[in-house]
């Protein structure tokens, strides 16, 4: 997919697969289970009758986001800066290279020349 992206029967699929997320996004999954249709990016067809106003859905559900993401301490909310950094961090030491690392990536990468120019720089 990723060789042949450029390709106009392809593109498509490939911007649900690796295409960048709109900030919000509100389906009916009733009529469309596999998520395919953004109702916040469909414009309304003035001959359909009256218009559901999704995006006054898509306001109260993110004040109810909100509201449960402060009531149970989420710490992604009600902090002026972001603590992400300042958090535990959970590292799985036992999968990380030790010692040198050109010697690492040669034992991970024997016979590859990525190995190599790394020793190279590093020397």
């Amino acid at each position: 997919m990723i060789v042949h992206r450029d390709n106009p029967d392809v593109r498509p699929f490939f911007e649900l697969c690796f295409g960048k997320r709109p900030a919000e996004e509100l389906y009916d999954v009733r009529e469309d289970p596999h998520q395919m249709v953004n109702l916040l990016e469909v414009r309304p067809d003035p001959n359909a009758g009256p218009s559901i106003d999704y995006e006054e859905i898509a306001a109260e559900l993110a004040n109810r986001l909100d509201e449960y993401l402060k009531m149970t301490g989420d710490t992604r909310v009600g902090h002026e800066e972001p603590i992400w950094d300042t958090l535990p961090q959970y590292e799985d030491t036992s999968r990380t290279p030790r010692g040198n690392l050109p010697e690492a990536l040669k034992e991970l990468l024997p016979g590859h020349d990525l190995a190599d120019k790394k020793s190279e720089e590093q020397s």
